[in-house]
């Protein structure tokens, strides 16, 4: 009897991790209202600051990517100098992307809290842009 209730855990976590991996990637933009920031469906001017919720998410989205191009960039840039390879305009070539993904992360990183006041004086509620006041670690 045990080792049937094993079977149907494993039968029932397999079939479930099938069902999720299966969803298209676009699947979280086609989500309800509600599923969105709290109190986004009970708010009848929602639809007046829905566009700053996807410009904010973008952004911060944005800040990630480049957050981990730049980690990447670095890894790459630590292992030519451990390697000694590659050398020459292959390795200024990374030094170069290095640079300007720290450069457009800074600025990117800089023009965020004045993305989220122009929400704020858009008139999206305090509520919402809490989810947004901070940058994330990663």
């Amino acid at each position: 009897m045990r080792g049937a209730r094993t079977l149907a855990w494993m039968l029932t976590a397999t079939l479930a991790g099938a069902a999720i991996t299966a969803l298209p990637a676009h699947a979280a933009d086609e989500l309800p209202a509600a599923a969105g920031p709290a109190g986004a469906a009970s708010d009848p001017q929602a639809g007046a600051w829905t566009p700053w919720v996807r410009t904010l998410e973008k952004s911060r989205e944005q800040i990630r990517e480049e957050r981990r191009k730049v980690e990447a960039l670095q890894q790459a840039l630590e292992q030519a100098v451990y390697r000694r390879y590659p050398r020459g305009e292959e390795k200024a070539r990374i030094e170069n992307d290095l640079a300007a993904a720290k450069k457009s992360l800074a600025e990117d990183e800089a023009q965020y809290p004045d993305l989220v006041e122009q929400a704020r004086q858009a008139g999206v509620p305090a509520r919402i842009l809490l989810d947004y006041e901070d940058l994330p670690a990663s």
